[in-house]
């Protein structure tokens, strides 16, 4: 039987956060989407494009050694404890910059041992700049996260995609480049940056020198580490696929490729808006043993991000050519739409392995998940490789559908067994 208290939480609390994401997405999301598949397909052509796609996947691979699992843990643990905040953010910003800047470099240094040179490597870098500013953006919204202060997330993403937008729009139109536009949205993405930083200083957790602590950060960072190999292991898994295309067979197939994935990727509102609602609940139900409330958030928020993400997977597979030749219709792209049919499907796969991703975080079971994610990743990128060759484009759909079919079913048994400690 489903407690009223339990029923109360999803409504006044819950819900009204989703609301808050969803009016923020419904707001920026077609905007985005519309300018970083359209508006850049058109103008680069598919080796630009394919250039673009890339090296976001790769410093998106990069950034993660910026992050070590810290988002995750923040939210967690301030979630529990919200005294803690300041000296969460105090120790945690400066010290994730040196690490952006170290991951920067790293990944200039592994594309230019991939071949990147000259325009590409510029590209590279700027696309790294980007990424890494997103991550430390990203960070900020742990604290909004953690204080269910969804309003605040759903105003700094408005921000966020009108500056990004605005300026990759303004660089690409007067340069018509792809380290072009990528210099515009990395400009863009640090000035949300920088205004972030300074409204969770002054809002949400102010910064207090006097909480600086090494040796907190020393623990911390242990005690994140799971969460950061998760993570990495996870972004792998979605994005060694395009950069093992491009090197494997070129710019054009990884431009196809991304143009598919693109919408994939867009699709991934949805249940981010859900998990970045539930996610703080469910850490705090669990520190405090309600278990019935617990299940009722999981159990709600799967059946609607499930029926939601199938009904949008059948649409899209169907209309796939008519979406693709809207993006471009030069037809340049338009091979994007046998693989659009085929990737789509890993929109319901991810959709619910995402949910139960988070209620596994909250029932601590990171390590289990970072031992599955890693296991996806390996033999995702052997399946690519063995490929790829073979099958070109078609390889990395078919095998993320794999792999993610495979995470879903180990995460649904891994749930069944540690929500009996509940």
């Amino acid at each position: 039987m489903e407690s009223t208290e339990a029923r109360g939480i999803l409504r006044k609390g819950i819900l009204h956060n989703i609301t808050w994401l969803t009016a923020s997405s419904l707001l920026v999301r077609p905007l985005w989407f519309v300018f970083i598949t359209a508006f850049c397909m058109r103008v680069l052509g598919t080796s630009g494009y394919g250039v673009m796609t890339a090296a976001l996947s790769l410093m998106a691979i990069a950034s993660l050694f910026s992050d070590l699992g810290t988002f995750e843990y923040t939210v967690r643990e301030v979630a529990r404890d919200g005294d803690r905040a300041p000296r969460f953010f105090s120790n945690f910003m400066p010290a994730k910059a040196v690490l952006a800047a170290l991951a920067w470099t790293g990944g200039l240094v592994v594309g230019w041992g991939l071949g990147y040179v000259g325009s590409d490597f510029l590209a590279l870098g700027a696309a790294g700049l980007y990424v890494m500013a997103l991550r430390l953006t990203e960070y900020c919204r742990a604290f909004y996260r953690a204080f269910e202060v969804m309003h605040y997330e759903a105003i700094s993403v408005v921000l966020e995609k009108a500056l990004v937008v605005g300026l990759g729009v303004l660089f690409l139109l007067r340069l018509r480049t792809t380290e072009g536009v990528l210099a515009g949205m990395a400009l863009g993405m640090a000035v949300g940056m920088g205004l972030n930083i300074v409204w969770v200083h002054l809002r949400v957790a102010p910064v207090r020198l006097a909480v600086l602590d090494l040796p907190f950060l020393r623990v911390a960072f242990r005690q994140a580490l799971p969460f950061g190999v998760m993570t990495l292991f996870a972004i792998v898994f979605l994005s060694s696929g395009t950069v093992l295309l491009e090197a494997l067979e070129g710019e054009a197939a990884a431009g196809q490729y991304g143009a598919a994935y693109r919408l994939l990727e867009a699709l991934q509102v949805l249940p981010a808006t859900v998990v970045a609602a539930v996610f703080p609940r469910l850490s705090s139900l669990h520190q405090q043993r309600e278990s019935d409330a617990f299940r009722h958030i999981l159990r709600r928020s799967l059946l609607l991000t499930g029926l939601a993400s199938a009904v949008v997977a059948v649409a899209l597979a169907l209309l796939a050519p008519a979406i693709i030749h809207l993006l471009d219709p030069s037809g340049a792209f338009d091979e994007a739409a046998a693989l659009l049919r085929i990737i789509i499907w890993n929109f319901p796969l991810m959709t619910l392995s995402y949910v139960l991703h988070t209620a596994l975080i909250a029932l601590d079971q990171q390590r289990f998940m970072a031992v599955v994610l890693g296991a996806a990743a390996v033999l995702l990128i052997g399946l690519n490789v063995l490929f790829i060759p073979v099958y070109s484009y078609f390889a990395p759909a078919w095998a993320l559908v794999v792999s993610q079919s495979l995470v879903l079913v180990s995460y649904v048994w891994r749930y069944r067994s540690a929500s009996r400690l509940l």
